[in-house]
């Protein structure tokens, strides 16, 4: 089996943190920047409550095609909890003009589905494209 299988590769999730000012844009390349340092195969995404319905975040998730997560923590600092809260820290926090992400490498067995709580927008969002794309 080839060696850079996306099978073979650790699983990673994305800890992410943002400002209100945050765009997709920005946030999609700073996440996709964190997957290329950190060389593995994203399963997830996560934030903290505040976050949740963030049109950056679902335009991340819809567009990677991932599930988007609520984790309950406290405290100011999201990206790099977020992700710990998952599995051990692969890549520290990386920052843009308005958004944090961090990267963690998930157990075996790990379930993202399991892990905090399914954001609603996200869900709404990805339903939401998958009928638009529907025929008549």
């Amino acid at each position: 089996m080839n060696g850079s299988d996306d099978s073979s590769r650790r699983r990673l999730v994305a800890g992410i943190g943002c400002t209100s000012n945050a765009t997709g844009d920005e946030v999609l390349a700073l996440v996709r920047s964190a997957l290329a340092q950190a060389r593995g195969r994203p399963i997830a995404l996560g934030t903290i409550a505040r976050r949740d319905g963030h049109a950056a975040l679902i335009a991340v998730a819809t567009a990677l095609g991932l599930p988007l997560r609520i984790i309950d923590l406290p405290g100011p600092e999201v990206a790099e909890p977020v992700a710990a809260s998952a599995g051990a820290i692969v890549l520290e926090k990386r920052k843009s003009a308005h958004a944090t992400c961090a990267l963690a490498a998930v157990p075996a067995g790990f379930d993202p589905d399991s892990w905090g709580q399914p954001s609603s927008s996200a869900a709404i969002a990805s339903g939401t494209v998958a009928t638009s794309t529907a025929g008549p």
